[in-house]
């Protein structure tokens, strides 16, 4: 995106803009949304606000579904379960459910995003809208201990960790460049979701 509005520097300002945009956020936890970010690099980059439609056009384009994530969650509307989904991002609810439905993951019962309620999941305040319409009777799956295993108990949600596929890719931390990123991303998918079934050496030949 940086390369395209012709500022080469774009992910260190972008870093620096999300910081300072939840620094003088008002919400409880500090959540923001992308046209927040935006408005701070337009402060110090020739990148105008209008500029975060590009970044969630480009979102909706490159994101794609989890396949284990997926069969998980067609089984269990298959069984009649009621399925929510719940996020700490910057891009509002409009936004991820049409990334969702894209994807394949329709039919669930409700969207809750951090920066539309301005409450995350790590502080455990998220859930407690979760919990307001769907009772205690509720099971959270999600890869970060922070915020979807420590951040559910305490709304008192009973929450499983989903290993992270990069972590268990067991990728160097050098592979920080754009390239290294989504190479890092698609082949962890595809190997170590939970989804593919291939033995030890047909990975490594992978």
């Amino acid at each position: 995106l940086g390369t395209e509005f012709g500022c080469f520097n774009f992910k260190e300002i972008r870093i620096l803009a999300e910081r300072e945009a939840r620094k003088y956020s008002s919400s409880c936890d500090k959540e923001i949304n992308s046209y927040d970010i935006y408005r701070e690099i337009s402060k110090r980059s020739n990148i105008c606000a209008a500029a975060a439609e590009r970044e969630i056009a480009l979102e909706e384009e490159m994101c794609y579904a989890n396949p284990y994530m997926l069969s998980l969650f067609h089984t269990l509307i298959a069984y009649n379960k009621k399925v929510v989904v719940v996020s700490d991002m910057y891009l509002p609810a409009a936004v991820l459910e049409r990334i969702l439905h894209k994807n394949g993951f329709c039919g669930y019962k409700g969207l809750y995003v951090s920066c539309d309620y301005g409450c995350n999941k790590s502080s455990g305040r998220l859930f407690k809208y979760v919990k307001r319409d769907f009772g205690d009777n509720v099971i959270h799956i999600g890869d970060n201990l922070s915020a979807d295993v420590s951040g559910a108990k305490r709304a008192g949600i009973c929450a499983y960790h989903y290993s992270r596929c990069s972590e268990i890719g067991g990728f160097p931390d050098s592979m920080i460049s754009p390239l290294g990123s989504v190479y890092k991303g698609v082949v962890s998918n595809l190997l170590y979701s939970g989804f593919c079934d291939m033995n030890e050496r047909e990975r490594f030949a992978f």
